[in-house]
């Protein structure tokens, strides 16, 4: 990066913002999509930040000359307690965002962890969240979470919604993603790639199979349920129709979209847009969706008849039946994403900041 003065700083959460992860990958996507309309912006690097108590930047080097502030810098915040903990080490400015990604409390209770750990973070997000005067939701769906559980003024909050790398998830052959990624080339396939936690309600996609014997369910990603959802696999005889892919790498991703016949992503709860429903509508892939939080919105002009009620396995597997004959094709889910840019989401974000800031 030049010696530019920095417009826009993001601050994302206290781990490397290179971790995988949705939260990063809109820090980095926005961030990027910024640079592209002139603006110079950049992201902070929280653990060297911590380490060092200095400035550190993405896309600096040590070479590189100290970051100075231009006079209209913004501060865009991404993770309660990365404010509250890396505000500090930072020049002041009144001109802050804050970027609502979801409840950091409601995560660590669906987690279960202990009502004292809940409620400090419920305490930091609250605290955090009415000291800014700018916030923004992914979701009108999130909007209505950050007002009624934290009190936050509807006049301050603006729905701006994510977008989607069309260049990295794009369309390709589907026989040739299934043979890098080891699955059968003639089945017909449903995909989640999720995190296996309680809240992604894999366990209704391993359900909603039963009542398919022609699909197979090809679940990608880790996490604690790996093993109670390969028990229910096998409890209820469909193990031979489930695949577990585990964690995969960042560049494997658009071929796992690309190798389904239909993603489908069957959240119970926390989903505050679901960047994954874009990713695999930009390599032309149809999804079905819980109606969880802002799952609808991101499904765009299928949002009632590619949606079902959150826990219904019976509405999921009708679904998954009708997707055989009907749906959206392929060129339009792409279409849709294409609409989904994160030039779009950094233009619309721009407008909020100049609308409140004059800047």
């Amino acid at each position: 990066m030049s010696a530019r003065d920095v417009e826009r700083l993001h601050v994302a959460g206290l781990g490397e913002i290179s971790t995988p992860g949705g939260l990063n990958s809109v820090v980095l996507n926005l961030s990027a999509a910024q640079l592209s309309l002139g603006l110079a912006s950049v992201v902070l690097d929280s653990p060297a930040t911590r380490a060092k108590g200095e400035l550190r930047l993405v896309g600096q080097g040590p070479a590189s000359p100290p970051a100075t502030m231009s006079d209209g810098w913004v501060a865009e915040y991404h993770f309660a307690q990365g404010f509250r903990a890396l505000r500090r080490l930072l020049p002041p400015t009144e001109r802050t965002v804050f970027h609502f990604h979801g409840p950091w409390f409601s995560e660590g209770r669906a987690m279960g962890q202990s009502r004292a750990r809940v409620v400090g973070k419920w305490l930091t997000e609250v605290l955090t969240y009415r000291a800014m005067p700018v916030l923004t939701t992914h979701s009108a769906a999130f909007a209505v979470v950050l007002h009624e559980s934290f009190r936050v003024s509807t006049d301050r909050i603006h729905l701006v919604y994510p977008g989607v790398d069309c260049i990295q998830f794009q369309p390709g052959p589907s026989e040739s993603a299934r043979q890098r990624l080891g699955l059968p080339a003639g089945a017909r396939l449903v995909g989640s790639l999720r995190r296996l936690i309680p809240r992604m309600g894999l366990d209704l996609a391993i359900e909603a199979i039963a009542s398919r014997p022609d699909d197979i369910l090809v679940i990608a990603g880790d996490g604690p349920e790996r093993v109670p959802l390969a028990g229910l696999a096998a409890n209820i005889g469909v193990s031979d129709r489930v695949k577990f892919l585990g964690r995969l790498d960042q560049d494997q991703v658009p071929d796992f979209y690309r190798a389904m016949d239909i993603v489908v992503v069957p959240s119970r709860s926390l989903e505050g847009f679901g960047l994954v429903v874009l990713e695999a509508m930009a390599c032309g892939t149809p999804v079905i969706a819980a109606r969880s939080g802002g799952l609808p919105e991101a499904l765009g002009p299928w949002a009632d008849t590619m949606s079902f009620p959150v826990g219904d396995v019976l509405a999921l597997a009708s679904l998954l039946a009708e997707s055989e004959n009907s749906g959206p094709t392929r060129t339009e889910v792409r279409a849709h994403a294409e609409s989904m840019s994160w030039s779009r989401t950094a233009a619309e974000m721009e407008a909020v900041i100049a609308h409140k800031y004059s800047v």
